[in-house]
């Protein structure tokens, strides 16, 4: 099946790069091809210019200049880049059970305590519990931003102010991995000590980074690599290709999400009106004001979303049941369950998600393929 005869909705996993951007890598590949750590002048060059790269992608991702960025080759690298701190060996971490199976992994690996706060209907953290789970031996506090698999998007300076109020020299780790680029990242009013980017969900070829506020953790994250070789090297193309999609998007961002906003509200009117089996009805998982505009997630009662999207998958229309890290496991999405979604709909939730590459006409025929698969169920 060739890329031109499908309609690609699963932006949330990775995003299609375009030939303009596979363009630009392909020129910085050819210019920029030493290893940056070599000590000859070429490798020199290089490296300048990821310095150069690196001051570009914090200011477009936490709106000023002084941050630090540590580039690898995945947000699950760069998310254990942080989490392997030996600070978080001691005292304890809060987080919440709807993180990222990466992030999760990562916490319950390398922290010393864990305490999970609760989350609500729509998927933000319960206050209430996070005031209570947080105190003066916390040494973080990890939450994203946007979920990747609902997209119930967190009030961050709200958790910001409890943790300054409960736990004030405790760590803010945000994964931002689904709005750098997308939205705007609170980085300064919610004091975020650590945000991410993924190349492959900002239609860039590959490469990711973890934005650092303290810039005397330099020497940690460059012996990860230096001294310890934790975490392999990231070519300079790739480097450079992801700080080119990072300005580009962050022009774009305002008038990019008005229109992604649109095409959110459109489908979601009418998943809203489609009749199911027995006089059911789709369930849109959370409100507009609670979600990004760039996921969309819904439970079709009655069905199974493994067998809804093979079915769909054979007619060219890609989409998600949730997170791509999780999609061959047996059991019900983690998430959904602590959201208080049963068990039998957990099973029945599809995700969309949106990017550049999708128009009003694309939606229409998802929507009368999927009704046309409901039928035939």
């Amino acid at each position: 099946m060739r890329n031109e005869d499908i309609i690609y909705l699963d932006n949330a996993a990775a995003s299609p790069v375009s030939s303009e951007t596979l363009s630009f890598f392909n020129e910085q590949f050819l210019r920029c091809y030493s290893n940056q750590e070599a000590a000859h002048a070429s490798a020199r060059e290089c490296r300048l210019k990821l310095d150069e790269a690196a001051e570009k992608l914090s200011f477009y991702i936490t709106g000023t200049s002084g941050a630090g960025v540590f580039w690898t080759n995945s947000g699950t690298e760069a998310l254990n880049a942080v989490l392997e701190m030996p600070l978080f060996k001691k005292g304890n971490t809060v987080s919440s059970p709807a993180e990222h199976p990466a992030l999760r992994s990562a916490i319950n690996r390398q922290c010393s305590e864990v305490r999970i706060a609760g989350v609500s209907a729509d998927g933000s953290v319960d206050p209430e519990e996070l005031e209570r789970l947080l105190d003066a031996n916390t040494v973080l506090a990890a939450f994203h931003h946007v979920q990747s698999e609902t997209g119930a998007l967190q009030n961050l300076c709200a958790i910001s102010e409890i943790i300054k109020r409960r736990s004030p020299s405790a760590l803010f780790l945000s994964d931002t991995i689904q709005s750098a680029c997308k939205l705007a990242i609170p980085w300064k009013d919610a004091s975020l000590d650590f945000a991410f980017v993924s190349g492959r969900k900002i239609g860039a070829p590959g490469g990711a980074a973890v934005i650092y506020r303290d810039v005397c953790m330099k020497s940690y994250f460059d012996a990860l690599r230096s001294e310890q070789h934790r975490f392999s090297r990231v070519e300079p193309a790739i480097i450079l290709t992801l700080a080119e999609c990072a300005e580009r998007l962050e022009k774009e961002r305002n008038n990019e999400i008005r229109r992604i906003e649109g095409l959110n509200a459109y489908l979601r009117k009418k998943l809203s009106g489609m009749n199911l089996q027995d006089g059911k009805k789709i369930k849109i998982s959370l409100p507009e004001n609670s979600a990004s505009p760039y996921i969309l997630h819904f439970l079709l009662p009655g069905f199974q979303s493994a067998v809804i999207l093979r079915m769909l998958s054979e007619r060219g229309i890609m989409l998600a049941a949730g997170s791509a890290c999780e999609a061959e496991t047996k059991t019900p999405s983690p998430v959904l369950l602590a959201m208080g979604i049963s068990k039998q709909d957990a099973y029945s939730a599809l995700r969309i998600s949106f990017w550049n590459n999708i128009s009003a006409s694309d939606l229409d025929i998802f929507l009368g393929d999927l009704e046309k698969v409901i039928l035939s169920y």
